[in-house]
């Protein structure tokens, strides 16, 4: 399982089954975070989930 976290604070924001679906819906968070002007650069990141 892989999660989408804030990089600094490690909050996670979403869980997936495979690195590919967390690969493409990160791009939707980073694309819709452009349009609303709140984009900051390595904000999210994708870790490797172990349970």
């Amino acid at each position: 399982m892989y999660a989408i976290q804030d990089k600094e604070t490690g909050t996670r924001i979403d869980i997936f089954g495979t690195l590919e679906e967390a690969e493409k819906v990160l791009e939707q968070y980073e694309d819709d975070d452009i349009k609303e002007g709140v984009y900051t650069a390595d904000f999210y990141e994708i870790v490797e989930v172990k349970e």
